[in-house]
């Protein structure tokens, strides 16, 4: 029986067929319990990564990739014996043999929430909020934007409670109002929360920061 029963790995995707079932299967080889999010695609994302053994959840339209990570992280939590979590994106950027380590510190009682980072991705405008994310806030998180995150239960009940789905409320409709100006074919970044989106996504929740701060 696999030590990590009471782990769960969520992976929200969008139009990521020719990739998810041998990301689900990476990931399924260490942890059996791995809930694929399928954000409204219009591909088989779903079918594959339910054939390959993951738990399937699925949006009616695309929602972009923090409500699907939340509709994942929602399920994975009313699931007996649930009591760690980790994202996982599903383009199969991140080795899923490290995710044991990005677990351990949380495993431990070292840690909350473990964030992997990869900060030389981050363009200079990216670097720049993430400066800005820091000065506001005092914490020192590399980068911001890492869908490589493990979190411990209580963590992810303030991840997924009242005050969460509120912000993103807000945030969801900045969203959809930013990616209604994109073209039809936009491609999967644009349409699963691009560039522009994210960009005015943090800054709102950064001004919001800075309120609660006067």
């Amino acid at each position: 029986m696999s030590p990590y029963r009471d782990v769960w790995i969520v992976i929200p995707a969008y139009n990521e067929a020719s990739v998810i079932a041998d990301v689900v299967a990476d990931v399924r080889a260490v942890f059996p319990n791995v809930v694929c999010v399928d954000d409204g695609g219009r591909d088989d994302t779903g079918d594959r990564a339910f054939a390959a053994g993951a738990h399937v959840v699925r949006h009616p339209v695309n929602l972009g990739q923090g409500a699907a990570i939340q509709t994942g992280v929602e399920y994975a939590r009313s699931r007996p014996g649930a009591q760690f979590f980790a994202t996982f994106d599903a383009d199969g950027q991140h080795p899923a043999e490290h995710i044991e380590d990005l677990l351990d510190p949380i495993l431990e009682g070292r840690a909350d929430v473990v964030i992997g980072s990869c900060v030389s991705r981050g363009s200079p405008l990216r670097q720049a909020a993430w400066r800005y994310f820091r000065f506001l806030t005092g914490l020192d998180v590399k980068d911001l934007t890492s869908g490589y995150r493990a979190y411990g239960r209580a963590a992810m009940a303030l991840l997924t409670g009242d005050q969460a789905l509120m912000q993103h409320a807000l945030v969801g409709g900045q969203r959809s109002a930013v990616l209604g100006q994109q073209p039809g074919e936009a491609g999967a970044e644009a349409e699963h929360g691009g560039p522009a989106g994210k960009c005015c996504n943090f800054f709102t929740i950064c001004r919001q920061i800075h309120r609660n701060r006067q």
